[in-house]
């Protein structure tokens, strides 16, 4: 066994490993973070064989190797269900403070997750941009951001509507304390599938 260094947070982390114990990000198995097989997204989207989920449109067919993560949106002193969001966020990209270029890219799906008193995962996205440098950063700026991903929403619902993360985590790990230590982390399938399914049930509502 050898140890190297994460590719999302540089971290060291045994090669053998799972995934990355300070970031969740996949080591040694390919399928982590990956997007649920076909047949079971069509039995919980209630589509055909092949065809696009009728709610957020997501095509099991060619969406099948992306990667899925899970974004912090605001934070604990700034939440967004504080002005000027009031618990809706439709900005057209997300954003990354730290200068480390971000793990994600162009077609990964991207769950918004707004930490503080909500703990709440309100939205799914498809990033439409790989990382970008932000070139109004602002480092005097509290909360200004160096990189930003262009996206566009597959489910999007208020703060409040969305679903607590507790609801979603599964023995593999404790989910909020491990987006605690990032600003992302790559999700296992389960914690994927939990999510996607009961986001769908609350925007069927």
């Amino acid at each position: 066994m050898a140890l190297i260094n994460c590719p999302e947070c540089g971290k060291k982390v045994a090669d053998r490993a799972q995934h990355c114990p300070n970031c969740g990000y996949p080591i040694s198995n390919d399928t982590l973070g990956r997007i649920p097989a076909q047949t079971k997204i069509d039995q919980r989207a209630g589509v055909g064989t092949g065809g696009k989920c009728p709610i957020c449109g997501l095509n099991p067919t060619t969406d099948i190797s992306r990667s899925t993560w899970l974004k912090l949106i605001g934070c604990s002193k700034n939440p967004i269900t504080d002005p000027p969001f009031y618990g809706v966020y439709s900005h057209n990209h997300v954003g990354f403070r730290k200068e480390r270029k971000p793990g994600i890219r162009m077609g990964d799906r991207i769950f918004l997750y707004a930490p503080g008193g909500s703990k709440r995962i309100f939205a799914l996205a498809e990033a439409i941009s790989n990382p970008e440098v932000d070139v109004d950063y602002d480092p005097q700026e509290y909360g200004s951001c160096q990189w930003k991903i262009r996206v566009r929403y597959l489910i999007n619902l208020p703060v409040t509507s969305g679903i607590h993360i507790d609801e979603i985590s599964t023995d593999q790990r404790d989910l909020t304390l491990s987006i605690q230590r990032q600003s992302h982390i790559k999700l296992f399938p389960a914690e994927y599938e939990g999510a996607f399914r009961k986001l769908q049930e609350r925007q069927a509502k």
